[in-house]
């Protein structure tokens, strides 16, 4: 009986080397399916062939305008809020910071808390000279 497999599921005898054809088919067949899911299957399920996985994202750069250098946010993701990055300083100078802005003529504030990202942007910094009876810079 070294050439035959008993098949007691159907009740029948089977030559070996038939046996490994079957059980080679059965394994091609299941990789085939498996190769089809993956590749046409987790598309439609936003896997595999979502090119959002492959999206580097937006970055957020910063004009401090004289003050010190912040470092841009790199990845943010389209309709995704930032935090707010370190307040910048500026030396020399008897200013106070305003805020981050949207665009150069310092008009419309950034707000972090609501305001998403829609691509990549700069802020721009926003300084004021300080009165005699506030704090400044230094304290």
């Amino acid at each position: 009986m070294k050439n035959f497999l008993l098949d007691t599921v159907n009740k029948r005898i089977i030559r070996l080397e038939k046996a490994f054809c079957l059980i080679d088919s059965a394994v091609n067949k299941f990789l085939l399916i498996l190769i089809f899911t993956f590749m046409f299957g987790l598309g439609a399920c936003g896997g595999g062939g979502d090119s959002s996985e492959n999206d580097p994202g937006y970055t957020v750069s910063f004009e401090s305008n004289g003050g010190s250098a912040i470092s841009q946010i790199t990845g943010v993701k389209s309709g995704n809020t930032i935090i707010v990055p370190a307040v910048p300083t500026k030396t020399g100078y008897s200013c106070i910071f305003v805020g981050w802005y949207k665009e150069e003529g310092l008009t419309n504030a950034w707000d972090f808390a609501s305001d998403t990202v829609t691509d990549s942007i700069t802020l721009y910094a926003k300084w004021r000279s300080y009165n005699i009876c506030e704090i400044g810079p230094a304290g």
